[in-house]
């Protein structure tokens, strides 16, 4: 029983070392690939050739917005869920009407959920974003404010339905947002609360 258990540790020690393997050097792909294409885009663009430098310049960019995509779904990976919830594997998408990326993950315990999501705002963005926070996050839009570890959050939650959503603007970037359906406001304050801002800015 023992030979056997000690080689099924060894195949997952094994599968795992591969799949980190693997990733990292897809990563390494793809920053190639992102500077192969800045390259190509320079030098066409010292050609004069301003079509072949545009559309490298934005392949480059589709590039980095999956390198994005890809550390938002790490973070929320890394967000553990409380105890006695499950936690599905993050997902992330385009937002924002291409303004952004979007990264979410599902929690879950009985009939109650949560939403975890990350946005991330893009420069041409950003005063729109900054303009639309500053009422929301003053609390002008309804709910609270209050402090969830250094970050300034709005939350908003109805009693009687025992839903809401906790909103936080970080570093004038990134959006966090925490909706919960038939869970109480400790929780949700709670689960927000196990998320390390400090990956997203200062």
């Amino acid at each position: 029983m023992w030979q056997i258990t000690r080689k099924g540790i060894q195949i997952v020690i094994i599968l795992s070392c591969l799949h980190t393997l693997a990733f990292l050097s897809y990563m390494q792909v793809l920053a190639d690939e992102v500077t192969d294409a800045v390259e190509k885009g320079l030098q066409s663009y010292k050609e004069g050739n301003y079509e072949s430098a545009a559309g490298n310049f934005y392949y480059a960019s589709q590039l980095l917005k999956e390198k994005t995509g890809l550390q938002l779904k790490e973070m929320l990976n890394n967000l553990e869920p409380l105890e006695g919830w499950k936690a599905e594997e993050a997902t992330s998408e385009g937002a924002f009407v291409e303004g952004g990326l979007k990264a979410e993950r599902e929690y879950t315990k009985d009939s109650s959920s949560m939403k975890v999501s990350i946005m991330v705002v893009y420069p041409l963005f950003q005063k729109m974003f900054l303009a639309l926070s500053k009422p929301v996050m003053s609390g002008a839009g309804g709910g609270e404010i209050t402090k969830i570890g250094s970050q300034k959050a709005l939350v908003i939650y109805d009693d009687g339905k025992k839903s809401g959503e906790i909103n936080i603007a970080v570093d004038g970037r990134y959006v966090f947002l925490l909706e919960g359906t038939n869970v109480r406001k400790e929780d949700m304050i709670k689960q927000a609360g196990l998320f390390d801002f400090e990956k997203l800015g200062p």
